[in-house]
């Protein structure tokens, strides 16, 4: 059993053993075949207090080497700390706590679009944006911007059109007569001013129709490229043509789609070999990015617009997807048609199951036509 002061030996002899070390530390070393001499590493553990010699076995051919280090590089040690030469200057006298960092100066992490292409145009390659690490979600961000600042400038707008429309009528009311000189007026020129004051009343009664009429500004803020519907495709719903003109429609916006991608392949390939030329030259190319090109308006459009052909085709038809059975279509042609435009135009937003069976292939014009049904789940 040790004693109290054997303890306090112990530990007093453990401190100075392992701040006290050796500077000239010892390594083992022996020579190998064709005189190559090994050395261990350096045993830096011992004291400067600690007189004991290791017990190496000398039939070994292993000998006891003090490498003694560079003085140029050493720190002396020492015993007692030293105090600043120069006293430190004192803070200000408003100023308090020093690099203090309040919790709500920390910066938030938000959801970062993927910007590419136009800075015009919407960004819509899926997908738009990473709320993983957001403590902000994008829909909070809608709400705030709408009451702090959307509800506004609207309030805005609406005074704006509401003193426009204020000013239009009093023009209209204090609007002067002409005066009657009291000449004889003949009968043809009565013909003629009576024909002219027909035609500016029927611009006067369209002017009026024009300026009553109000502009939602709920519909703008809904407005979208796919709800622009022309002639040409009521036509077509009066003719009852609307299966032939989605199948033109899925061939049009197959070639736009094959066009856009061979492209796209080609300048990526350029941008490659760019960046690799630039890369063997030693430039930082770490930050380099890719370009996708984005669809083109007469894709979005037909896109559009098929997507609105074929949904109103199955509602007018009363079709009901899950009775169909529908089985997947074999053929790789029309297959990659739809699928690839569907899963890989930047512009669409939904993820979309197509079911295709091909009804009947005609040949008009040298042109195969497609006839085709489709189940869309949206």
């Amino acid at each position: 059993m040790e004693t109290s002061l054997e303890q306090t030996l112990a530990t007093d002899f453990d401190m100075i053993t392992r701040t006290f070390v050796d500077k000239t530390s010892e390594t083992l070393s022996m020579v190998a075949s064709g005189n190559l001499p090994l050395f261990t590493s350096l045993n830096r553990a011992k004291s400067e207090l600690d007189d004991r010699e290791p017990i190496v076995d000398a039939t070994l051919g292993v000998n006891i080497v003090k490498v003694i280090p560079n003085l140029c590089s050493v720190k002396p040690e020492k015993m007692i700390f030293l105090s600043q030469s120069s006293p430190q200057p004192l803070p200000a006298v408003g100023r308090i706590l020093d690099s203090y960092m309040h919790p709500n100066w920390l910066w938030l992490t938000a959801s970062q679009w993927l910007k590419h292409g136009d800075k015009d145009i919407n960004y819509s390659f899926a997908p738009s944006y990473d709320e993983s690490k957001s403590t902000i979600t994008n829909k909070w961000k809608g709400l705030t911007w709408m009451q702090q600042v959307g509800f506004e400038e609207m309030r805005d707008l609406k005074l704006k059109y509401n003193e426009l429309l204020g000013e239009q009528s009093e023009r209209i009311v204090d609007g002067s007569k002409p005066e009657d000189d009291g000449s004889k007026v003949l009968p043809n020129d009565v013909d003629e001013k009576q024909d002219e004051k027909k035609d500016d009343s029927k611009d006067l009664e369209e002017g009026s129709l024009i300026d009553d009429e109000k502009i939602d500004l709920k519909n703008l803020l809904k407005w979208n490229i796919g709800n622009t519907i022309d002639d040409a495709e009521k036509n077509v719903i009066k003719d009852n043509k609307v299966q032939k003109q989605i199948s033109n429609l899925l061939l049009e916006l197959n070639e736009l789609r094959k066009s856009r991608i061979t492209f796209q392949r080609q300048q990526l390939a350029a941008e490659q070999q760019f960046y690799a030329q630039q890369s063997r030259q030693g430039v930082n190319t770490f930050g380099a990015g890719y370009h996708m090109i984005r669809a083109s308006k007469q894709e979005v459009e037909k896109y559009h617009k098929l997507k609105r052909l074929i949904s109103g085709l199955l509602k007018t038809k009363n079709i009901n997807p899950s009775k169909l059975n529908l089985q997947l279509s074999k053929n790789y042609s029309f297959y990659n048609i739809i699928t690839e435009e569907l899963f890989l135009c930047p512009y669409l937003l939904v993820d979309t199951m197509v079911d295709m069976e091909i009804l009947a292939q005609a040949k008009e014009e040298d042109k195969v036509i497609f006839e085709c049904s489709f189940i869309l789940y949206f």
